[in-house]
């Protein structure tokens, strides 16, 4: 059974979940490879052939991540207001990682990659392809070429991005508290993309 990192077969992404839910119980060093294998229903020996580390494990899940959120910027691509769209689906993305295992795993990788280069590498490349996306989203809504727009508006992605994964480890909302900060978040992210793009577009 081949574990397909650009694949979403039912059986990845239901391998992948299994994966992201120990991460999430046992922590990074907490779960080892043993257990990993265990809940991937696979030998140990079958499954360092496709996990050789538990870096490999998190890049297959971030690359599970990345192509659905992909799919949320093409969608937001082709609407008639990119901005609004990915307003939209950034508020539905944190209120579904809330609701899930995803703030307490995010929350481990982060704090992993803290003190594990590799790890720090991968999210790395994630977050400059996610600011590749919005910058692409941005100069799509105003009519910028994609140099300027990469010069004025990569800041602001960045903050996005920073303000999102906040708000995706505040865990699931159950209290009154985390409802409002939640919501004060959201807001914020929605006016910095407002901001840098009211005004600007070209009709």
């Amino acid at each position: 059974m081949q574990i397909s990192l650009h694949s979403a077969t039912p059986k990845s992404a239901e391998i992948l979940h299994s994966l992201r839910s120990i991460f999430a119980e046992k922590g990074f060093d907490g779960a080892s490879m043993q257990d990993l294998a265990r809940a991937a229903g696979m030998s140990a020996g079958n499954f360092y052939r496709y996990f050789p580390s538990k870096a490999a494990i998190i890049e297959a899940l971030i690359s599970h991540d990345m192509k659905l959120m992909a799919q949320d910027f093409e969608s937001a691509l082709l609407a008639g207001d990119p901005m609004a769209e990915i307003c939209f689906q950034i508020r539905s993305r944190i209120h579904q990682h809330q609701c899930t295992v995803d703030g307490c795993l995010w929350a481990e990788i982060n704090a992993v990659a803290l003190r594990k280069p590799e790890i720090a590498e991968i999210i790395a490349k994630m977050e400059a392809t996610v600011t590749d996306y919005l910058v692409k989203v941005y100069a799509t809504r105003t009519g910028t070429t994609s140099d300027p727009a990469q010069s004025v508006f990569a800041p602001q992605a960045a903050l996005v991005i920073a303000l999102f994964r906040a708000a995706v480890m505040i865990g699931s909302p159950s209290s009154n508290v985390k409802r409002q900060v939640t919501d004060q978040i959201i807001g914020i992210i929605e006016k910095t993309l407002d901001d840098r793009s009211s005004g600007t577009r070209k009709d």
